[in-house]
């Protein structure tokens, strides 16, 4: 078994990975014209509403999140903090650095595109899966017992669900295979969130602004909060107000927390980096609001949710 440096070398190692060249190339080719198909109605693969893809676009969280966060790497030359913890020893780090967010913040561009959204969000999902697969799960296998790697999964894998749906959803053909593996792998996300909460709530109720009283209340409230919506996403119990009311609430964090802490401290690396991640998780949360249809929530309050062939 490999350990957690282990995988980070076996992930930037080289500079020749998604990080680099070949990512940005990918990104790049999603925003051009695909002559093997037909330009798909981006207004109707928006879940099927038919709503209009520019005024109602249930991507553009994620994305306005996805492109702060990239540029946030290439003002401050480094990688996400936590949310990308490359050690310091690697070759080629601070280009590596430079790279990555011009990956990132070309696809939250793309993603602002009708064009090139769809692509570019199953682009961002895989991306995204390589943090999981190769920085958070070494971390997680080597402590599973210990909350705080299991926090560190669940917050990437939600990006990587949320971009999934994404991509599903405007997919001119019904992919219901992809939504339900999103939906399904988004779902466990909540529970770690508000197992953390009950795990350190004195560090939770640190974060609660000094002007709304009570923080420890919140701290365990909001836990609650995540964890009951985890739950209605995988039950299909009242699952869509769920996941709305759990938007709602990533959604207050970024304007209520993470917005002034910014604006406290403009020169901080790590308060920006915490609100445009608070933004893509507010905007995952969005998409898989807008992924629980009434017939999936029908489906599986009863139990008939079956995988579809895509």
């Amino acid at each position: 078994m490999y350990n957690a440096a282990q995988a980070d070398a076996l992930f930037f190692g080289g500079g020749a990975t998604w990080f680099g060249l070949p990512g940005l190339a990918a990104l790049l080719f999603a925003a051009l014209p695909s002559p093997l198909r037909a330009t798909p109605n981006y207004s109707e693969g928006l879940g099927g509403k038919g709503m209009d893809a520019m005024k109602r676009y249930d991507g553009i969280i994620l994305a306005i999140g996805t492109l702060g966060y990239g540029l946030v790497c290439l003002a401050f030359g480094n990688f996400g903090l936590q949310w990308q913890p490359v050690p310091e020893w690697v070759p080629g780090r601070t280009p590596l650095a430079y790279l990555n967010g011009a990956v990132l913040a070309v696809a939250g561009a793309l993603l602002l595109w009708p064009a090139a959204a769809r692509r570019t969000a199953g682009f961002l999902a895989g991306y995204i899966l390589l943090w999981v697969l190769l920085l958070k799960l070494p971390k997680v296998l080597a402590a599973p017992l210990t909350i705080l790697p299991w926090l560190g999964f669940a917050e990437i894998l939600s990006l990587a669900a949320g971009a999934l749906m994404l991509a599903a959803l405007l997919d001119p053909t019904p992919r219901r295979a992809w939504q339900q593996v999103a939906r399904y792998g988004y779902g466990i996300c909540p529970i770690v969130f508000g197992l953390s909460h009950f795990a350190y709530p004195d560090f939770t109720a640190g974060m609660v602004p000094a002007w709304i009283p009570a923080p420890l209340f919140w701290a365990w409230a909001t836990g609650a909060g995540h964890f009951a919506a985890g739950l209605a996403i995988l039950s299909g119990v009242l699952s869509r107000l769920a996941a709305t009311l759990l938007a709602a609430m990533m959604g207050c964090f970024v304007l209520l927390l993470h917005l002034p802490r910014v604006i406290a401290e403009p020169a901080s690396h790590i308060e920006w980096t915490m609100l445009t991640v608070a933004t893509m998780l507010a905007g995952a949360a969005w998409i898989i609001r807008a992924g629980i249809t009434p017939r999936e929530r029908s489906a599986a309050a009863s139990g008939e949710m079956q995988i579809q062939p895509t």
